[in-house]
């Protein structure tokens, strides 16, 4: 069995074995395990109050790498059981097969959405390439095009206040605390200067840049991981 690479390391494939135990509330996420609840598919339930790890202004290696890994092996497994007829309860069927893509679909979506902005921008991608992923992927992910969770007011003042270098109070008369937009980069808000102008301020997202470093060494080292892999890489063609 090929070693996942080592978190300290996107190029590193020496790791100590370790086991995961996946709880059945994960595995009715992405429609292996029935599941009582009702997941709602409305976005402003979906995005409304939650408090997203990725929100804010440092970040963990080692917390993204695991939670970066998680997602891959979780998909791909899903992905693998979706060809396996006694992976289905009950038998299988057309309707249970799209049930579980649309559940799939959901998961997906919240996944990419709790990753944050990287994966994001990922999934905003791949929303637009419906001759790739099938039909429920698409719908599912096009609602990350204009449904992003807002920073706190809160940080807004505080990354106005070091990119300007004086209180947000003292460039503007008043800002209003809630966002006309967010998107994955940042977020906009209506303002108005002291001379009585309207202005409207973007404010771009808390540790961007640190985050993107990140998760883009992450995605590369398992992009190597896989392109090197005897069944799944290069390496096992002809």
């Amino acid at each position: 069995m090929s070693a996942i690479p080592d978190s300290s390391t996107a190029s590193s494939y020496q790791s100590p074995r370790s086991a995961a135990v996946i709880s059945s509330s994960r595995w009715s996420k992405i429609g292996l395990w029935p599941s009582s609840r009702n997941r709602s598919s409305n976005p402003d339930q979906i995005y409304g109050g939650k408090s997203y790890r990725w929100n804010r202004e440092s970040y963990n290696r080692h917390t993204r790498f695991l939670d970066i890994w998680s997602f891959v092996l979780l998909l791909l497994t899903s992905l693998w059981l979706n060809g396996k007829t006694w992976s289905y309860w009950g038998g299988i069927t057309d309707s249970k097969k799209a049930a579980r893509r649309q559940t799939q679909a959901i998961w997906i979506r919240e996944t990419l959405l709790d990753l944050g902005p990287t994966f994001i921008k990922v999934g905003q991608l791949f929303s637009t390439r419906a001759d790739l992923f099938p039909t429920e992927y698409v719908e599912e992910l096009s609602k990350l095009q204009d449904k992003v969770p807002a920073f706190s007011y809160e940080q807004v003042l505080r990354i106005i206040e070091q990119d300007l270098g004086k209180s947000a109070h003292l460039s503007y008369a008043s800002i209003d605390p809630v966002p006309l937009a967010a998107a994955s980069l940042g977020q906009v808000h209506r303002a108005k200067l002291h001379s009585g102008e309207e202005a409207v301020i973007k404010v771009q997202r808390p540790g961007l840049r640190k985050l993107f470093g990140i998760d883009l060494a992450i995605l590369k080292g398992i992009a190597r991981y896989f392109q090197n892999h005897p069944d799944w890489g290069r390496g096992g063609i002809g």
